[in-house]
């Protein structure tokens, strides 16, 4: 129960601080569900939005991933 309030939660905080997000995995191991969401957001949101998302009761890690997909850039 207390993993669903906190995704719940964690949504929440998505659709009111980034433009768009999506799930793009979800997995449970002994009773802890971990969830990874993409993401949308500018540089200057980054820590405001780890704040928001750290006191969140139940979030235990928070991981911070910069992709660039520049593969036709030279």
């Amino acid at each position: 129960q207390g993993n669903e309030v906190s995704d719940e939660r964690v949504v929440e905080m998505l659709k009111d601080n980034v433009n768009t997000f999506r799930v793009k995995s979800k997995s449970i191991k002994n009773s802890v569900v971990e969830t990874i969401f993409e993401v949308n957001l500018g540089e200057d949101q980054a820590t405001h939005l780890l704040v928001k998302l750290n006191s969140i009761h139940g979030v235990e890690n928070i991981n911070l991933v910069s992709y660039s997909n520049n593969i036709l850039d030279k």
